[in-house]
């Protein structure tokens, strides 16, 4: 789907397989580098204490506890993701990846690739997007409280219906970012938030701000003194 004005592009599904993988021996895995390819597990333990990464392609996993080392870095292509504990996992990469209902608070996903993802109901507090690329991500629901996207480049990401609250987005790069949804509060570096589009509350609520990038002094009640 192409990019009509300013509305952002919704992520493309995952891929999964046709006949999907109901169980996998983990032993005969890579212990240190382990590709777990179309599975589909409920409630299943996946333990993989040496992985430095693991790689989930063409998986369903609903459920799941993944017990890999805490330095471990977590990628997925063409995943759903229902209801796993990832707090405070290295996320290295997502493509076409939805996870729903996932606790995710702490994730490190700086300098990750998010592609075609959909974080629907997820639980995103003190996650860090540092310098990640983003393209085609929507998040629908949840809650996010302190999310520091501080250099990061986003294209077509959309918020709805999310808790949203204390966004970092400092030398952020906006291409049809729809931030209406966010508590833009903290954002003092309002050129930041070129290419995003927020409401007209937000707009009244920067206006201030707006004025100084501008050297633009504005005097009157309801409006801080300009500095």
């Amino acid at each position: 789907m192409a990019a009509t004005g300013d509305q952002a592009v919704p992520p493309k599904p995952p891929v999964l397989p046709d006949a999907p993988t109901i169980g996998v021996d983990l032993g005969d895995l890579d212990e240190l580098y382990p590709d777990i390819d179309g599975l589909h597990a409920d409630g299943e333990v996946l333990a993989l204490p040496e992985a430095r990464t693991v790689d989930l392609l063409r998986t369903r996993l609903r459920g799941c506890t993944l017990d890999v080392p805490a330095d471990c870095a977590v990628e997925t292509r063409d995943a759903v993701l229902d209801g796993l504990d990832l707090v405070g996992r290295r996320i290295a990469g997502l493509v076409r990846t939805h996870l729903v209902r996932c606790r995710l608070s702490g994730t490190d996903l700086a300098d990750a690739s998010l592609e075609d993802v959909t974080f629907e109901d997820c639980a995103l507090d003190m996650s860090s997007w540092r310098m990640a690329r983003v393209r085609r991500v929507a998040v629908v629901g949840g809650r996010i409280d302190a999310l520091d996207l501080t250099g990061a480049t986003l294209t077509d990401l959309s918020f709805s219906a999310v808790t949203m609250e204390g966004v970092v987005l400092d030398g952020t790069r906006c291409e049809r970012v729809d931030l209406t949804a966010a508590d833009l509060t903290p954002v003092t570096a309002v050129a930041t938030l070129a290419g995003a589009t927020i409401s007209a509350a937000q707009a009244v609520a920067l206006a201030a701000r707006m004025a100084r990038a501008l050297g633009v002094r504005v005097q009157g009640p309801g409006f801080p003194p300009s500095d």
